[in-house]
């Protein structure tokens, strides 16, 4: 009987006990399984021919579904697309995978994890909205999205995620929002804390932070200049202001502090001179480790500008005056009594 497989299943006729060999016909049986195996193995193939087997090595088993659900392991080998198609693989996993070639084609990968990546230039990449609006802002205007929560901690302090030192460093800009946009100088870093100043134009308050970025360069916005009180004490008793007016402002390029302030006299209002040596606030203590010194001037009204020496001592918090014509350091007597109208100023820049 000539095979009609793989078309349709042979029918076999088996022989029982009884039968004679030519009941069936023996030889004829042995012809029919032949040509049954023969035409298994033309469907099947061989590992290096073009059918079912070809791509698989000995001991890999092929399996073919035609829709519905297929449960396999398959143990070493590959899967490879154009015996696969496009398969969708639901829960399991992929124990350490290695693909080769180049894929023209889609993948999915949702809420995975990939280790040391490498994309090629022309991979399209996908973000959340507000992932792709904090980097299109910050290639626009110099704003980088933080990207994590700030919670206020006081005043000057702002707690943050562990690894801060890593992201942050003195002499940032920040931006925020509690109720009204604010800005504020980074001073100082710690794991989890920033140490932030906004002077007297800023004011950081127990409500929630939102809206917070942060940069490293001149974002657009920032104010630069803050307003701070440059507080004139003297060493024995210090003066009271009364009617003078006390201004002060200051900037920060990295660790570089420029601090500029001025005093102009008015004896109205229960002003009192003090008594002691002069000094005046800066807004952020000095380094540590050497004093460093800036500019000044002394006016007397209708009488003389007095050209100044501003100095401020290692990790100090105060700038005092001399008159290099003098060789003294200003204090309520010198160069001259304060009047209406006279003036005390400086400019320092120091690093902090």
């Amino acid at each position: 009987m000539a095979t009609t497989y793989p078309g349709t299943i042979d029918s076999f006729t088996n022989p029982n006990g009884t039968n004679t060999l030519d009941d069936p016909d023996h030889a004829g049986q042995h012809s029919s399984a032949n040509d049954a195996i023969e035409a298994i193995e033309a469907v099947v193939g061989t590992t290096a021919g073009t059918s079912v087997l070809k791509d698989f090595s000995a001991g890999e088993f092929p399996v073919r579904q035609e829709g519905g659900t297929l449960t396999q392991t398959l143990t070493g080998g590959t899967i490879n697309a154009t015996t696969l198609g496009t398969p969708t693989v639901t829960g399991g996993s992929f124990a350490s995978p290695t693909t080769t070639g180049t894929d023209s084609g889609t993948a999915t990968l949702t809420n995975k994890t990939l280790t040391s990546p490498k994309l090629n230039e022309d991979v399209a990449l996908t973000a959340t909205a507000t992932q792709l609006n904090a980097q299109v802002l910050a290639s626009n205007d110099g704003w980088i999205s933080a990207d994590e929560a700030w919670v206020y901690a006081s005043a000057s302090t702002i707690t943050v995620p562990s690894g801060a030192v890593s992201k942050y460093r003195v002499g940032d800009k920040i931006k925020l929002t509690q109720i009204t946009v604010k800005y504020f100088y980074i001073v100082g870093v710690a794991d989890t804390l920033l140490t932030i100043t906004g002077g007297t134009s800023y004011t950081l308050t127990a409500e929630v932070i939102s809206s917070n970025y942060y940069s490293h360069s001149n974002p657009v916005g920032f104010p630069d200049w803050f307003s701070y009180t440059p507080t004139w004490t003297a060493e024995t008793t210090s003066p009271t202001l009364g009617s003078s007016i006390l201004t002060g402002r200051f900037s920060l390029n990295g660790r570089l502090c420029t601090a500029k302030f001025a005093v102009i006299v008015n004896t109205g209002g229960g002003f009192n001179a003090g008594s002691g040596l002069y000094r005046w606030a800066v807004p952020i203590a000095s380094a540590p480790g050497i004093s460093q010194y800036g500019i000044g001037k002394v006016f007397d009204s209708g009488t003389e500008d007095f050209a100044g020496r501003a100095e401020l001592s290692a990790s100090g918090t105060f700038v005092g005056l001399s008159i290099p014509k003098t060789s003294l350091n200003v204090h309520p007597s010198l160069p001259m009594t304060p009047a209406t109208g006279d003036s005390y100023s400086a400019s320092i820049t120091y690093e902090i």
